[in-house]
């Protein structure tokens, strides 16, 4: 059956025929007829800096993507694994409405906790379709954690540091007009 109605409660108006006692009778009807919506989303996760580094704050950038034919409203989008603490005030990010192959991006400024490995990221999307229906989509996804970086820059600034002493100390004594 080919339906061309809007997502949600139609009333779809009807005449209903039938016989009682040898008597034809009428009567004109709406039916209620819900309905239903194909609304879905996908999520993409990046990582600024990037990689993600264990005891570093980085800031996740979530995108929810409407993948749906209709436009989707209320949309808020949660991020949570063991691996982050959270440093925003809310655990939360609204959104807002997205129309059909419509995307936006939030941001969660995490620090990593955990250490070097591979670990889930469940991403919570919350959402009201073109129906009126609440829907909660939750995806998981895997985060990767490096090792903290090692303290080669600092062995630079040190050796750096010398060089630059030793070429004053070389000017002072050797160099420079003695008065």
């Amino acid at each position: 059956m080919y339906n061309d109605l809007a997502p949600g409660l139609n009333l779809v108006p009807a005449k209903i025929a039938w016989t009682e006692r040898d008597v034809r009778k009428e009567q004109d009807a709406n039916i209620p007829i819900t309905i239903g919506s194909d609304a879905d989303v996908s999520v993409y996760l990046e990582s600024k800096p990037s990689p993600l580094r264990a005891d570093q704050d980085h800031t996740i950038s979530v995108l929810v993507s409407n993948i749906g034919s209709y436009s989707i409203d209320n949309v808020d989008v949660g991020l949570n694994s063991s691996a982050f603490e959270p440093l925003d005030i809310t655990p939360r990010q609204y959104i807002g409405s997205l129309a059909k192959d419509d995307f936006s991006t939030v941001q969660f400024k995490v620090r990593v906790i955990a250490g070097q490995g591979d670990y889930p990221v469940s991403v919570n999307v919350r959402y009201r379709d073109a129906s009126g229906e609440w829907v909660t989509k939750t995806l998981t996804q895997t985060a990767s954690v490096k090792a903290p970086e090692s303290g080669g820059s600092g062995t630079l600034y040190l050796v750096g540091g010398i060089a630059v002493l030793a070429v004053m100390g070389l000017w002072f004594f050797r160099f420079r007009k003695k008065g």
